[in-house]
């Protein structure tokens, strides 16, 4: 059986569709460092304020380049209902709503916390690890 890893590249939205990408910091260059890795270039159309982590930055991609277009804060964007939280003092990134809630950690690690989890697949729906603990 052939493996193919989980998600290959991003896919959170088609391109050309606006993404947000918490920043964690300013690189050496200058230019934002973001949590998740970016297709071809960055190219920075706005200027990146002093205390840049935990922004999130909002992402067009194009071919060849991701183009970040400006920056909003976390509670900003959770107004605006585009999302909730941030990068807390371990490096976990938290997501929720009431009592649901999925924690992403930037070494690959994910929780995933809820009364009920339903999965529904139009397709085929696999489920691979190296060790699989049933309660």
């Amino acid at each position: 059986m052939k493996h193919e890893p989980f998600l290959s590249e991003p896919e959170a939205a088609a391109q050309g569709d606006l993404q947000l990408r918490l920043v964690l910091g300013r690189g050496a260059d200058g230019l934002p460092v973001l949590a998740e890795p970016v297709p071809g270039a960055l190219l920075v159309l706005s200027d990146l304020p002093r205390a840049a982590a935990g922004l999130v930055a909002v992402c067009r991609d194009i071919p060849g380049r991701t183009v970040v277009l400006g920056y909003v804060t976390a509670a900003q964007a959770a107004r605006a209902g585009l999302a909730q939280g941030g990068a807390d003092a371990e490096g976990w990134v938290s997501i929720g709503c009431g009592k649901a809630q999925i924690r992403l950690h930037p070494d690959g690690r994910m929780r995933l916390k809820a009364q009920d989890i339903t999965i529904d697949s139009a397709g085929r729906m696999g489920l691979r690890g190296a060790w699989i603990d049933l309660n």
